[in-house]
């Protein structure tokens, strides 16, 4: 089902984005149909279609300058900025591989991605000029770091005037992104990312996850150095609308935000949604106006939906599944479906050009109903990992991706995550998946947060562990606890333990790290 009723609209995007071989295509569009309007903005800039071109052909010109062309790596480590889309509009001329760093991480992991990719060039914002400084004395690819000013320049680095410069890179199946896991076991991987992969995802995005046209406004509130805060960039500038980038999330700015500049689409994490909802609630205020809130990357509460619809009354809530290596998401429930109260706990379908297949461990098909990998098979989906033929051959084959998790479909063939498989826990000789009882455990009035984890247990194996946060003022004991799940569920997934902290640790995607837990709760 298409996310908007303007299917003449929708129409002509998906016409121009299948007129384009590289995503910097659509920036040559733009400057003619609509050069004056705003494509992007943060919080010290704002760029129109037109200027974004023209930063872009400076900045290609001067990275050709410098020596760099197709299959060379730049890095850019920074918050949401708009450096980060002409910088990427630059690649795409140039043939250059960019690869966004996840500010969050420690200066080892930052130089091991910079290590791993290769990159010759580190784009580093005013906040983490040093950290980059570091890096490029650590890691011999590096050559030079270029610093980007509050203001999203680059400090006159890219001062060239001459606009003759043209792009050269013709071919879309070459390499746009290297974007890197988020290594919650072991080294991240850098998943390599094409133009056509892009290209598919935008189809997809403008027609199912919308409405996305040229008057529409965008929010950008992932960062950006995670494919769900690109594809959310991505699927703006497609329909040639404009884009606004958040920097720093509070409930305040954002709720000023999507006031202020009437936002009508965005894509959000379960807790961020919480976060807003609980503001909202507090002051008694509703949102209208917001047509489309998608979320995904972790589960959504029924109970937090059924809020967050009460507040934002208008919006069409949609879940979207995927992952990195899918260019983010190749699946969708129609909001209809959360709307009226259906299918609360799943994340819907494929799109129409994606294929998916629930296996076990011999690969071979389940039947309806019964949980095993979720397998996918799309024209979004990753060539393989940049330098391991070996952990692609593993997560890649014959075509389908094997993702890691754990689910089912139904009847009608929606899809039902359950659980990472290597976080589902066995006790006693029975398969748990921690999310099926943290969705139990979330129905106790008290509970905000909750994340299971197997520990060690000497009679039955593995036992769960829970770790609670409650709501502000909020007290339940660990018997409380247990007691919700067990009205809820079989008694061998009622968790063993109950450990309680202020907050889950979470990566920068908004995924909480249950290996950080184990390391900290884990019993032996």
């Amino acid at each position: 089902m298409r996310s908007g009723s303007d299917d003449d609209g929708v129409d002509a995007i998906l016409a121009r984005i299948n007129s384009c071989t590289c995503i910097h295509d659509l920036l040559h569009f733009h400057d003619q149909e609509r050069p004056g309007q705003v494509a992007v903005r943060d919080e010290m800039a704002e760029l129109t279609y037109s200027d974004l071109l023209i930063r872009a052909k400076r900045l290609a010109a001067r990275l050709s300058d410098e020596g760099l062309g197709p299959g060379d790596r730049v890095a850019l480590l920074s918050k949401n900025d708009v450096a980060f889309v002409d910088l990427m509009m630059a690649a795409s001329m140039t043939g250059v591989v960019l690869v966004p760093l996840n500010f969050r991480l420690a200066q080892g992991e930052i130089e091991f991605i910079v290590r791993d990719s290769g990159a010759r060039f580190i784009f580093a914002g005013p906040d983490f000029l040093k950290t980059a400084e570091l890096a490029e004395t650590e890691c011999e690819s590096c050559e030079r770091v270029i610093a980007i000013t509050a203001d999203g320049s680059y400090d006159g680095w890219n001062s060239r005037q001459d606009l003759a410069f043209d792009s050269r890179q013709r071919d879309g199946k070459s390499t746009l992104f290297q974007m890197y896991t988020s290594g919650t076991t072991g080294n991240p991987k850098g998943v390599l990312l094409s133009h056509e992969n892009v290209l598919a995802l935008c189809r997809n995005g403008v027609e199912f996850l919308g409405p996305f046209r040229e008057t529409s406004r965008s929010l950008v509130c992932m960062p950006l150095f995670h494919v769900a805060g690109n594809a959310w960039l991505f699927f703006g500038l497609a329909a040639g609308c404009s884009n606004t980038l958040v920097v720093d999330i509070t409930p305040d700015s954002l709720l000023r935000t999507i006031a202020e500049r009437e936002i009508t689409c965005t894509l959000m994490i379960p807790a961020v949604i919480q976060m807003l909802v609980l503001a909202m609630e507090a002051r008694g205020l509703t949102i209208t106006g917001l047509e489309t809130v998608a979320f995904g990357a972790s589960p959504m509460p029924a109970e937090l939906l059924k809020r967050a619809q009460a507040v934002f009354p208008e919006t069409g809530f949609i879940h979207v599944y995927g992952m990195t290596e899918a260019t983010c998401m190749f699946c969708a429930l129609d909001p209809a479906e959360l709307r009226e109260g259906r299918r609360l706990e799943s994340c819907g379908k494929p799109f129409p050009d994606a294929e998916m297949k629930i296996v076990g461990p011999d690969g071979v098909e389940l039947p309806v109903g019964e949980i095993g990998e979720i397998t996918c098979r799309t024209p979004q989906l990753t060539t393989g990992y940049w330098n391991r033929p070996e952990a692609t051959a593993e997560a890649i084959r014959d075509g389908w991706y094997h993702t890691g998790d754990a689910g089912s479909v139904d009847e009608e063939g929606f899809l039902y995550i359950r659980d990472r498989i290597k976080d589902m826990l066995i006790s006693g000789g029975e398969n748990v998946y921690p999310a099926e009882v943290e969705n139990a455990i979330l129905a106790h009035p008290s509970v905000a947060e909750v994340a299971v984890i197997g520990v060690p247990d000497a009679k039955w194996g593995e036992v769960g562990l829970a770790v609670v946060v409650l709501k502000d003022g909020a007290d339940a004991t660990s018997e409380d606890i247990q007691a919700t799940v067990r009205e809820r569920l079989a008694g061998f997934k009622v968790p063993a333990h109950v450990e309680y902290a202020a907050a889950l640790p979470r990566n920068g995607a908004g995924k909480v790290t249950k290996q950080t837990l184990r390391n900290s709760f884990a019993k032996n």
